[in-house]
């Protein structure tokens, strides 16, 4: 898979992954906020928010009920109590119930109890529902403390300087539970009031009265208002929860935007914490391969071509075992690339090494080759100088013949330099012309079979079967044939056969194919063979010749649009195989 795809791919497997985490952790929130608000509810009024939740928790085992052990606090808390009642109403099971409270209820008592037809001392609350395929009732009960104060408030209390004058009894009943009274008139001004808190409000709306007898957690009290029709007054009784400095007084922040404030809060610094998270583990899974890359490409840069490495000189990025490690398995792709980059760097390094090695060698190689014709030349030159001796015509000839042979082999060496620089600089074959393989391949053959080296030795000719065409350049192909066979006389034992065959590769090749008997090559001499300067490590081998004839060979060839193969292998000979674009037969 390419990087694009791999990087596009796991960046929006992260963001799902990412989306998804946040989304948990939004859902849990809101679950907390929820059951939160609901807890708020039922302790507010336990009565009706909180007796269905308490059904719920309820367990049944072995005919045994069982309440929740926090919810029961809250009952407690709240000084209530709780029954539940079978279908016929007896009581299966009670918690923090007082003396007063029947064991059995009838169906027309207990209807009595909860419409207030008949008297009870208790806000009465029902909860009727089904479970374990039984019908239970549940009773949850708070006394009527503050609508008790208001009763004997009205009937035995008096006013007097904006105070009520209250019974003794009374009085300790309101201290014991901290609590006060306020008298108003149908306005809502204050008449009079006892025990109230230092920053009460006087004047009451009729706002004012439905939220505090509603929402008692707002204002840390719990308020019970009675409206005297005949007296036109309202009474309030109210009895504070909280500290006690607090009592009466409205929080800075309801309870509920004190929830969403935490909500928020909490998904805030819970979504933060995951952005963190992912910010190192990106850090990890990506700038640390990256890191990895770039300080790759710096050490290429400055010429080491390999893989940086530990403290223990291993590759950073391969395990022990050679496998590639996690965190970069996505740039898999692009460290293979920089692996076979930096091979293919070192390579070409070692090959300019070498490189520059035969150069040295082949320029002092070179030097040799000219200095020993030259100094010839200036010999025999010196010699037919002297006016000491009187050389013969026969002798004059021999001295000159030896001048012009050398002469020829430097210029024929200094032809090769040339050549193979104008190769190098890409230039273009002569005029081409279509000739027909059989004959100039014979010719070439033959012409190169003259070598002196190759007295020793055989080279054969296998033609076509058919007549074959192709465009070439004759003096081209002469020398390439030439230096391959030459090549091959040179560098091998006596007794070598060279065989030259012609064959049609395909519809649209020839093939050429110069194969010898002789020692074969190893790896690196093949790899080589066509290198400029390479002698090879032929020691048995004439020292004479420029290390430019394969090199010539080769780019001669592809000039003029073939391609060169070699196969080899110590012991085994070589096969060099030439192929060329098939052309047309000339018209008749």
């Amino acid at each position: 898979m390419e990087l694009r795809k791999k990087l596009g791919l796991s960046f929006i497997m992260q963001l799902l992954l990412t989306g998804l985490l946040l989304f948990i952790i939004a859902a849990a929130v809101t679950v907390w906020v929820i059951v939160s608000l609901n807890d708020l509810e039922a302790e507010r009024d336990l009565g009706l928010a909180g007796l269905p939740g308490i059904f719920n928790m309820m367990q049944i085992e072995d005919g045994e009920i069982r309440f929740d052990e926090k919810q029961l606090e809250q009952v407690k808390r709240n000084e209530g109590w709780l029954q539940a009642l079978d279908a016929n109403g007896r009581v299966l099971h009670s918690f923090n119930t007082p003396d007063d409270l029947p064991q059995v209820y009838t169906a027309g008592e207990l209807q009595a109890y909860w419409t207030n037809q008949i008297p009870f001392p208790y806000h009465l609350y029902i909860w009727i529902a089904d479970k374990q395929g039984a019908r239970y009732t549940l009773l949850y009960g708070i006394r009527k403390h503050e609508e008790t104060w208001i009763a004997l408030a009205a009937a035995e209390g008096q006013t007097a300087d904006g105070k009520l004058l209250l019974p003794d009894a009374l009085k300790r009943q309101i201290a014991d539970r901290n609590g006060w009274l306020q008298l108003l008139d149908e306005q809502g001004n204050e008449i009079a009031s006892y025990g109230k808190p230092d920053g009460m409000i006087t004047n009451y709306t009729t706002q004012d009265l439905i939220l505090r007898t509603r929402y008692p957690d707002r204002y840390n009290a719990y308020a019970t208002a009675h409206f005297d029709a005949a007296a036109k007054q309202i009474w309030i009784a109210s009895v504070p929860f909280g500290p006690p400095e607090t009592r009466g007084q409205k929080p800075l922040i309801a309870p509920e935007i004190k929830m969403l404030i935490i909500a928020v809060g909490c998904l805030l610094i819970l979504s933060m914490l995951v952005f963190i998270a992912l910010s190192f583990w990106y850090a990890h899974r990506f700038g640390t391969p990256i890191l990895h890359v770039m300080d790759w490409l710096k050490a290429l840069a400055d010429g080491k071509y390999i893989e940086p490495t530990d403290k223990q000189g291993k590759p950073l990025s391969l395990h022990k075992n050679g496998k590639i490690k996690r965190k970069y398995r996505l740039f898999s792709d692009l460290i293979s690339g920089l692996s076979s980059l930096s091979r293919s760097l070192r390579r070409s390094k070692e090959i300019e090494q070498q490189t520059q090695s035969y150069r040295e060698e082949w320029i002092a190689g070179v030097s040799h080759d000219l200095k020993t014709p030259l100094a010839s030349i200036q010999g025999f030159a010196h010699l037919l100088e002297t006016a000491q001796y009187d050389w013969s015509a026969e002798e004059v000839r021999g001295f000159a013949a030896i001048m012009l042979q050398k002469s020829i082999y430097m210029d024929q060496l200094i032809n090769d330099l040339g050549l193979t620089y104008q190769l190098r600089s890409g230039a273009a074959p002569p005029a081409l012309s279509t000739v027909e393989m059989n004959q100039l391949l014979a010719d070439a053959v033959s012409h190169a079979a003259n070598h002196p080296y190759g007295e020793d030795k055989q080279v054969a000719f296998t033609a076509a079967p058919s007549e074959m065409y192709a465009e070439l350049y004759e003096p081209w192909f002469y020398r390439i044939i030439d230096n391959l066979i030459a090549n091959a006389l040179t560098h091998n034992p006596e007794g070598t056969h060279v065989t030259v065959e012609l064959s049609q590769l395909g519809p649209s090749e020839l093939q050429i194919t110069l194969r010898d008997n002789g020692n074969g090559m190893d790896e690196e001499t093949a790899a080589m063979l066509f290198e400029r300067y390479y002698r090879g490590t032929d020691t048995d081998s004439e020292p004479e010749g420029s290390g430019l004839g394969m090199a010539i060979a080769k780019a001669l060839t592809e000039t003029l649009r073939g391609r060169v193969e070699v196969e080899t292998a110590p012991g085994r000979g070589t096969a060099i195989r030439l192929r060329f674009p098939l052309a047309p037969p000339p018209p008749a």
